[in-house]
Parts: structure tokens; C-alpha cells; sequence
């Protein structure tokens, strides 16, 4: 419960760190229960943390509740990004691909391309019913989190050693943020440098490649001593 309750808090810090010109201008969005003004890494971030202390003053092994945990996250963000994509939040960048969605007038991704639409297209009335084509990178996150999730469910399923499948989630689910970063428009009020998420996520990565080492090399230990 703790964790669950982390998760909406880091993402809202997060959030209010990286956009500190929405809350200048009106500061009572912090206290908001209003489904916008979160980072979702924020919230993932904080929640771990939350679990590690608490699983230290409880005294038990924290491994074991991150991979119960692991994946009613990959399902929690599947069910965020549908509402991301019917709210058109979270949106791409224009592409020619045949997948490429278009978003109805008055949705955010098309307040956000009408001047290129209307200087492009001011002869062409109906093409201004609608955004141009551009990557549907809410449904990229939401697939990325299925499949992210199965491999989970399926390690869990396996002899390896606890921790690997939480580790595996969050390894796999950093790098596709990362990739998917760069089909993403950025929100407008990000006040933070360029590099500070690909910075985060080699982080998250680099940390999840060495947990996921130790880990197995904690089992060998453990076999080699049993053995002996």
C-alpha cells in the first residue's frame, strides 16, 4: 500500500521539478487530483525506494516483492497509456509510416501542429479536420509494457533468482523509454536539459545490468556453498 501510494507522489515531484513554470503560475496544481501532472518515472522511481526501506525495517527480503510487484506495473501502465492515447497526451512526432495516427480537432496533439497545418495547408480547408500522421507513441508504451510484462510472467515462471524478473522490467522498460523518447514531442513546459532523462535512464539501465549480475552471482554462491 505504501508503494502504491509512492507511486502518484514521485510522479507529481518528478513532474513539478521538470515543469516548475506550470506550478509558478498557479502552485495549487500540487495538491491536484486532477489525472495530469505526472512523470512516470518519478513515481516508479520513489515506489522502489519506498519498498527497499520498508522492506529493510520489516526486516525481509525485498527481492521477492519486487517481482510480485513487477507485473501489476506492466499492467498499470498498459491501462495509463490507453488513457494517454484517447486523451492525446504523451503524443509523437510527424512520420509518413502506415501506422501513423491522426488526432480529431481540438485534441492536444492538434492545437500543438495547427500553425505548421495552416501554413502548409491553407488552401486545403479539409485538411485541417485532423492532426497530420504522427507516431502513436502512447500505443509503441502500451505494447512495449505487454510484452515487457509476459517476459516477467514468464521468468517468474523460471529457476532464476529473485529480483531478475523486477530487474528484467525495469532494464527493458528504461531502454524502450529511452528509444521511444526520440519519437516523442516534448511537453512545451519541460524546463530540464536535454540530456537529463537519457542520463536517467542510463542510470536505471546500468544499475539494473550490475543488480542482475550480483544477483546471479549471489546464486552461484549460494549453489557453490551448498555443494560443498
Amino acid at each position: 500500500m505504501s508503494m502504491a501510494l509512492a507511486v502518484p507522489l514521485g510522479a507529481r515531484l518528478l513532474h513539478f521539478a521538470t515543469n516548475p513554470l506550470i506550478y509558478q503560475q498557479n502552485p495549487a496544481k500540487l495538491w491536484s487530483l486532477h489525472l495530469t501532472g505526472f512523470s512516470l518515472m518519478g513515481g516508479l522511481i520513489l515506489a522502489a525506494l519506498t519498498g527497499i526501506i520498508l522492506s529493510r525495517w520489516l526486516h525481509f527480503d525485498p527481492w521477492p516483492l519486487a517481482d510480485s510487484v513487477a507485473p501489476g506495473l506492466g499492467i498499470g501502465i498498459i491501462l495509463m497509456r490507453i488513457g494517454c492515447y484517447l486523451n492525446g497526451c504523451c503524443f509523437g512526432r510527424i512520420t509518413g509510416l502506415p501506422w501513423a495516427v491522426h488526432f480529431p480537432v481540438g485534441s492536444i496533439p492538434y492545437k500543438h501542429y495547427l500553425p505548421g497545418i495552416i501554413e502548409k495547408k491553407s488552401l486545403f480547408p479539409l485538411a485541417l479536420i485532423n492532426s497530420p500522421g504522427i507516431h502513436p507513441t502512447q500505443i509503441y508504451e502500451l505494447l512495449a509494457a505487454l510484452i515487457i510484462t509476459i517476459i516477467v510472467i514468464y521468468l517468474s515462471r523460471k529457476k532464476v533468482p529473485s529480483g531478475v524478473p523486477f530487474l528484467v522490467f525495469t532494464l527493458l522498460f528504461a531502454l524502450f523509454r529511452w528509444i521511444n523518447s526520440l519519437f516523442r514531442v516534448p511537453a512545451s513546459t519541460l524546463s530540464v536539459a536535454e540530456w537529463f532523462y537519457p542520463l536517467l535512464y542510463l542510470m536505471i539501465i546500468s544499475l539494473s545490468i550490475i543488480l542482475l549480475i550480483l544477483r546471479f552471482r549471489s546464486q552461484r554462491a549460494t549453489l557453490d556453498s551448498s555443494d560443498c
